[in-house]
């Protein structure tokens, strides 16, 4: 039952039905990471998502924290992955773009230090008119989602059934 091509086969029929909770079973046996912070994003469970971010975290997987933190929203934490990857440049302009003034002021001190700030400035600033993007916020956060009826036609016996009577 630890097989991880059946947990993978279990998981893609579930989710081909709607069953999220046993795709989200197979995800977590067969360790799939990025499916799984996706399938939490998809049905908005927000609190597992930031415990995704967390355990990339502690994996040492930096780009499931940095698509975690885009997932969550959490520009904060984009900085903080994009700083440790030696990215100065995408980190101010994300801290600056997001508000985080603080953070922008000493990311553009050491831009200043290295003669870039210009240069990262006049190449990366939006235009006036950019809007920040966020995630949406999900609308059905039920347990599963919902199936359609479907009765059965003409070809699969109903058409028989009319018949007998």
């Amino acid at each position: 039952a630890d097989d991880k091509d059946c947990w993978h086969k279990l998981g893609a029929e579930a989710l081909r039905q709607g069953n999220h909770q046993i795709v989200e079973m197979a995800y977590q046996k067969t360790k799939d990471f990025e499916r799984l912070s996706f399938l939490y994003l998809i049905t908005g469970n927000v609190d597992k998502l930031s415990k995704m971010l967390k355990i990339a975290e502690m994996r040492g997987d930096v780009m499931g924290r940095f698509h975690n933190a885009l997932y969550l929203g959490d520009a904060a934490e984009r900085v903080k992955v994009l700083r440790e990857m030696q990215q100065p440049g995408l980190a101010y302009i994300t801290a600056k773009t997001h508000g985080l003034t603080e953070q922008a002021d000493e990311l553009a001190a050491q831009l200043a230090a290295a003669d870039m700030l210009e240069k990262v400035e006049a190449a990366l600033l939006p235009p006036g008119k950019a809007g920040l993007l966020f995630p949406p916020t999900p609308i059905f956060r039920e347990s599963n989602w919902p199936l359609l009826r479907v009765s059965k036609g003409y070809f699969d016996g109903g058409g028989e059934a009319t018949k007998a009577e």
